[in-house]
């Protein structure tokens, strides 16, 4: 199994600080890639690494301390 990135998506804070997420998902490698499928929900982090729990379509939580709240209308966020 590898983790492969899956999209990108741009979000704010309340202050107006842009966040670059990227969403990952767990894919059971087969024989060719077109036979490999992904497993598993995603995982969303920050282009730095920090965590992003999704609370609902749009709206987003970046795990720090404490932790701050982002949302994003971006077309392709989930």
């Amino acid at each position: 199994m590898t983790w492969r990135p899956e999209g990108l998506f741009l979000a704010t804070d309340g202050d107006g600080n842009e966040y670059r997420v990227l969403m990952f998902r767990k894919w059971l490698d087969a024989s060719d890639e077109a036979n490999s499928v992904w497993i598993g929900v995603p995982h969303y982090l920050t282009f730095d690494g920090r965590r992003v729990d999704r609370i609902k379509k749009g709206e987003y939580e970046v795990i720090a301390r404490p932790k701050i709240p982002i949302t994003s209308d971006d077309p392709s966020a989930p």
